[in-house]
């Protein structure tokens, strides 16, 4: 199973991540492009709105960060398969 993780207020906003999660099982690995097209329905059009400026091109916005399995990844073409866990949070600042 894949772990999607979804930190500060995109959990908050998300349409059906419980806990701030969204779970899947897969058959095969895919991309990281294939996963996301796959759940966001799930993370319903709030979240997506939010974390892409882009999402046809994977195109993340400025103030979002994407971990796969806890490293920094832009590549829409990373292969993610069962047990990975991607993290997707906004950007933390403070004064």
């Amino acid at each position: 199973m894949v772990t999607v993780k979804l930190f500060g207020y995109l959990r908050e906003i998300s349409a059906e991540a419980k806990d701030g999660k969204v779970v899947v099982e897969l058959d095969r690995e895919i991309t990281l492009k294939e996963l996301i097209d796959k759940i966001k329905d799930k993370l319903g059009d709030k979240v997506v709105k939010a974390v892409f400026e882009d999402p046809k091109e994977f195109k993340l916005r400025e103030n979002i960060i994407l971990l796969h399995n806890g490293k920094m990844e832009t590549n829409p073409n990373k292969k993610i398969s069962n047990s990975d866990v991607i993290s997707i949070m906004p950007f933390v600042s403070g004064g």
